[in-house]
């Protein structure tokens, strides 16, 4: 995927909270205080205008842009090229236009096209990858004579789950390789796989606070069978859960795309703790990061535990005086029609990291790899990408604002 300058998609987070070492700004600038989040860019546009005393339009082109935006006294003729280069998609760009009063903003159909284009490509690449991988997981569950117990156990559990794929109807088969959050009721799997899903979800049972309850071995076929799509963007797995309904107990399994690993060379056990290495070996930051001079002040930001990507952010650009500019992602850890839960600074055993101490660029390393996003530095500004745009784009996956948002609006 080529883009001019990275364009993005749902979010467009700008953080201008500035502090020591910030620019004066020049008296035939206007400056701008605001503090928005998860507005589309139609809808913040003409916000930001009102806060300088002019009219601002998002365009059409631009309707299913989302922002984040924190700025306190940035010059907003800045702001304006910034936006400007921070959109468009190779070959297309993007403008600032007068129209009637008002000044309007949007990308040209050639970077519409372009982004549209990358869109359906990280859509087929997905998609093929999910194919080939079920597949693969198809010839290794098969019995084999050589295997330990451990390890024919791994194979059947696992078995089990990959046919609750191969069960369901073929518009759900195809949803789920398309990496859209998919249900099954019991009743439309077909007969072999309803025993396989009977035998899985028989053993629990559940009683919530308020008086609803779940009795596997009675209450089998209001079970309901969840295909998610997890993992880092650049290999895909599928989660499976058979759900407990009307509670939300359950049981499942991890992935279905790819075969197990060991977890340990010489252990037993079998498992997927590589997808987290790939994590951590994703490049987060520019080239040559550790030698820019403006990235080497120490920052001085602490007790980040708990806090969401758009606290940390804040904090960032609050104690570096440095603006930020980036694609809003709400960072889910998981969200489905009936459970919502964000990533923080304490989300897969994370203590909360302590940013005392460390220069801008490692910190923002740090940040950017706990939440796998990556940073780029546009002088004066650091722009934030998320790999996870584009998949919303495509409707894969979920990007629009959570209902409870941290954020405190304008």
């Amino acid at each position: 995927m080529t883009r001019r300058n990275s364009g993005a998609l749902v979010c467009l987070g700008v953080l201008a909270l500035w502090g020591p070492g910030s620019r004066p700004v020049p008296a035939q600038d206007t400056a701008l205080t605001i503090k928005l989040a998860g507005h589309t860019l139609p809808e913040a546009l003409p916000l930001i205008g009102e806060r300088v005393g002019q009219t601002f339009r998002g365009g059409p082109n631009s309707a299913d842009w989302r922002i984040f935006l924190f700025s306190n006294g940035c010059p907003i003729e800045e702001f304006k090229g910034q936006l400007k280069k921070f959109i468009p998609f190779k070959p297309g760009s993007a403008l600032w236009y007068k129209n009637g009063s008002a000044w309007a903003f949007d990308e040209d159909l050639a970077s519409l096209e372009a982004r549209r284009k990358a869109t359906r490509l990280k859509q087929q690449e997905r998609y093929r990858q999910r194919a080939r991988g079920l597949a693969e997981v198809g010839e290794w569950v098969k019995p084999n004579p050589a295997d330990d117990k451990y390890t024919a156990d791994t194979r059947a559990r696992l078995r089990k789950y990959w046919s609750m794929f191969r069960g369901a109807p073929p518009a759900a088969r195809d949803s789920i390789l398309r990496g859209r959050f998919t249900w099954v009721p019991f009743s439309q799997f077909s007969k072999a796989t309803q025993e396989v899903v009977r035998d899985r979800i028989s053993g629990i049972s559940r009683a919530d606070p308020d008086g609803t309850q779940f009795i596997g071995a009675r209450d089998y076929k209001n079970c309901e069978v969840e295909f998610r799509a997890t993992g880092p963007t650049e290999d895909p797995q599928i989660t499976v859960t058979l759900r407990a309904v009307p509670t939300l107990a359950g049981t499942g399994i991890e992935d279905i795309a790819h075969p197990p690993e060991r977890l340990k060379d010489g252990d037993r056990e079998w498992g997927w703790s590589r997808f987290q290495k790939i994590v951590r070996k994703e490049p987060t930051g520019p080239p040559g990061r550790e030698k820019i001079p403006e990235l080497q002040r120490i920052i001085h930001v602490k007790d980040l535990g708990g806090k969401k990507i758009e606290q940390v952010l804040e904090q960032v650009a609050l104690r570096t005086g440095i603006p930020v500019l980036g694609e809003y992602d709400p960072c889910y850890a998981r969200r489905t029609p009936r459970i919502e839960f964000r990533q923080t600074m304490d989300t897969q055993n994370s203590a909360g990291l302590n940013l005392t101490s460390l220069p801008i660029w490692q910190a923002l390393d740090a940040i950017t790899a706990h939440f796998r996003l990556r940073w780029e530095y546009q002088r004066p500004w650091i722009w934030i990408r998320s790999p996870r745009t584009v998949l919303a784009w495509g409707g894969e996956v979920d990007l629009s604002p959570p209902a409870n948002p941290t954020a405190p609006g304008v």
